[in-house]
C-alpha cells in the first residue's frame, strides 16, 4: 500500500466518494486559480479517478464541509467588493488583538466574524515577568514545554511567545483598561532553575476572557471596519498568493474582501466538526464538546488554498464538563477514585488535564472522587494547594455533584452504583492503605494511600468535555502558514488555535497556567504588526 507523508493511504482516500477525484484539486481551483499542471501533478489510476500527488495534507474530503461554513465549490461571481490592507477571518481571542494591533500599527484593516458578536473561551492569560525571569531561565521553561509537549511542539513558535508575551499581555491589559474593562493581575508561577528563576503573571477579567473580547471589539468598532454574521467562506488567490477572502453575508450574498498585505485566519478551532475530529483527534470523539460552531473553516479554507495541515495526533484540552466543584473541586488531589460499577480502575495521582484518558473506556466516561469527614487533613497532607472546605462541599450540593452519606452502602445508592462492588472496593483500598503493603493493585505512591474511614463520606462526581483543540495549519515564526514543501504561502498566516504546532502531546500541558490564552493573544499582537508592516 502507498502512503503519502501523513501515513494516510491513497488509495483509501478515494474511497469515499467518486467525486473526490476532483476536491484535490479543488484547494487551489476553488481561490481562482488554475489547476496544477500535469507535469506537477502526477497522478496514479485506482479505477475510481487519478489521485494527485499532493492533496493538502492528505486529508480533505467532501464531508469535511458539511457541518463547516468553507465552501469548497469555486466562488467565481460574488455581490459587493472591499480592498482594505489586511483582512482578519475570525472576532475571537487572537483575532481581535490581532485586528487592534495591525490597525495601530497603520493598516487599513477589516474583521469578519461568523457569530453576531465576539466570542471567546478562557479564564485568564499569563506572562513572564521580565524583572523576576533570568533569560537563560526562560529558555529552560520553553525546553520544560517542548518536554510536555512529547518534543512535538516548534521551537521557533514557543520561542515567539516567551520573547513577547510580556510585551504583548500588558498591551492587552492596556487596552482592555482604555476599553472599560479593567483586568486583575497576580503573580502565579515561579519556576526554579539551578541558573536562575521564571515568574509568570496571571491577567484574568470578571466573566472569563470573553468581557474583554467583546469590549475591544465594540470600543475599536469605528477604527476597524466589522462585518458580523460575516463568515470567511473561501480564500482567495492570485497565483500562489492569497489576496483575499470571499465571505458570506446572512443574506446569503458573496462578499469579496481585498487584503493586499494579508490575510489572518484566527477562527478557532474543529471541536463541533465530527469529521475532522474522527480524522485528526479521534480519542475526542467520546467526549462532550464545549463550545459551539467551532467547525473548521480556518484549517479548511487554509488547505484548499495549499497550507499544510498540522501531522496527527493534534493535542487536546480536556477539562471538566461543568465548572464550579465539578471542576475545582480536588481536581488533581489523588483520593480514591471509582467508576459506574464502583470499581477502582487506575493510580490516581494522575494530573487533572490527563484525567479524561483514565476515563475514555470507562463507563459514561465518569470519575467518581471518594473521600471521608477527613478530607480536609488528608488533602494538606498529600500537598493539593487548592484545599477545599466542608462548606464547599455543602455549597456545591447533588447539584453541583457532590453527595454525602453516612454510609458506603448508602453512597452507593445515591451516585447509582453497586453498593457490594463499592463496599469491596473500599474495603480493599483500606487494607492497602494501612497495611503498610503500598499499592499493590495499581502502584500510587504510598504517601497518597489514605484511608476512606471515617463517616459521613463524600462522593464527587466528575466528567469531562473538549474545551480547545490546540492543533491546526502549520505557521512559521511569523505565523505564515506553510504549504506542503514547508514554504510560506504569500499573503497568508494563521494565529491561535487554529494554528500549529504550538504544542503536540495528546494533552494541553496545564503546567504554565493562562498560556493557551496568552498564546491566541501574543500571536495576535505580533502577527499584526508584523502583517501591516
Amino acid at each position: 500500500m502507498d502512503f503519502d507523508h501523513n501515513g494516510i493511504s491513497r488509495r483509501s482516500f478515494l474511497t469515499a466518494t467518486a467525486a473526490m477525484g476532483a476536491v484535490a484539486t479543488l484547494g487551489l481551483a476553488g481561490c481562482g486559480n488554475s489547476p496544477k499542471s500535469s507535469a506537477s501533478q502526477a497522478t496514479e489510476t485506482t479505477g475510481d479517478a487519478p489521485y494527485p500527488e499532493r492533496d493538502f495534507a492528505g486529508r480533505l474530503s467532501m464531508s469535511d464541509f458539511e457541518s463547516s461554513a468553507a465552501e469548497p465549490t469555486p466562488i467565481t461571481e460574488f455581490d459587493e467588493e472591499e480592498s482594505y490592507d489586511i483582512v482578519v477571518i475570525g472576532a475571537g481571542t487572537g483575532g481581535v488583538p490581532a485586528a487592534i494591533a495591525a490597525y495601530e500599527a497603520g493598516a487599513n484593516v477589516c474583521l469578519i466574524q461568523k457569530e453576531v458578536n465576539a466570542v471567546a473561551q478562557g479564564t485568564g492569560c499569563c506572562y513572564l515577568n521580565p524583572e523576576t525571569t533570568d533569560e537563560l531561565a526562560a529558555k529552560h521553561l520553553m525546553h520544560s514545554l517542548r518536554e510536555f509537549c512529547s518534543y512535538r511542539s516548534t521551537w521557533s513558535l514557543n520561542n515567539v511567545w516567551a520573547e513577547n508575551c510580556a510585551e504583548a499581555i500588558t498591551w492587552y491589559g492596556e487596552k482592555t483598561d482604555e476599553a472599560g474593562v479593567p483586568h486583575n493581575s497576580k503573580e502565579l508561577g515561579v519556576f526554579e532553575y539551578p541558573e536562575g528563576s521564571a515568574t509568570t503573571i496571571m491577567f484574568d477579567y470578571e466573566g472569563g476572557m470573553n468581557t474583554p473580547t467583546v469590549g475591544l471589539a465594540e470600543y475599536f468598532g469605528d477604527k476597524v471596519n466589522v462585518h458580523y454574521e460575516c463568515p470567511g467562506v473561501q480564500l482567495v488567490k492570485d497565483g500562489d498568493r492569497v489576496t483575499g477572502v470571499f465571505a458570506r453575508r446572512k443574506d446569503g450574498t458573496i462578499l469579496k474582501l481585498n487584503a493586499s498585505k494579508g490575510v489572518i485566519i484566527a477562527t478557532g478551532d474543529y471541536q463541533n466538526n465530527d469529521n475532522m475530529v474522527e480524522k485528526y483527534l479521534p480519542n475526542a470523539l467520546p467526549f462532550e464538546k464545549k463550545q459551539m460552531n467551532k467547525t473548521g473553516d480556518g484549517q479548511l479554507m487554509g488547505m484548499m488554498a495549499g497550507g499544510l495541515m498540522q501531522n496527527i495526533g493534534h493535542t487536546k484540552m480536556i477539562h471538566a464538563k461543568n465548572w464550579g466543584a465539578n471542576c475545582t473541586l480536588f481536581r488533581d488531589t489523588p483520593f480514591l477514585a471509582v467508576n459506574l460499577n464502583g470499581e477502582r480502575f487506575c493510580a490516581e495521582d494522575v494530573g487533572f488535564y490527563y484525567r479524561n484518558n483514565m476515563v475514555e473506556w470507562q463507563p459514561d466516561g465518569v470519575w467518581l472522587c471518594i473521600i471521608d469527614s477527613d478530607f480536609e487533613a488528608q488533602a494538606a497532607a498529600m500537598g493539593e494547594k487548592r484545599l477545599a472546605t466542608l462548606e464547599d462541599l455543602q455549597s456545591a450540593g447533588e447539584e453541583g455533584g457532590v453527595y454525602t452519606a453516612d454510609t458506603i452502602e448508602e453512597l452507593a445508592s445515591k451516585i447509582g452504583v453497586p453498593a457490594d462492588a463499592l463496599t469491596a472496593t473500599v474495603e480493599r483500598y483500606n487494607e492497602l492503605a494501612t497495611s503498610g503493603a503500598g499499592d499493590l493493585d495499581f502502584g500510587k505512591p504510598t504517601e497518597y494511600m489514605l484511608p476512606v474511614q471515617k463517616a459521613p463520606f463524600y462522593a464527587l462526581h466528575k466528567e469531562f468535555a473538549v474545551s480547545a483543540i490546540t492543533s491546526g495549519l502549520v505557521i512559521n515564526e511569523h505565523a505564515q502558514v506553510l504549504d506542503q514543501d514547508r514554504n510560506p504561502i504569500e499573503g497568508l498566516f494563521a494565529i491561535g488555535n487554529c494554528s500549529g504546532p504550538f504544542y503536540g502531546s495528546i494533552d494541553y500541558p496545564m503546567d504554565i497556567a493562562g498560556l493557551s490564552v496568552s498564546r491566541c493573544i501574543t500571536f495576535g499582537y505580533v502577527t499584526g504588526r508584523y502583517v501591516a508592516s
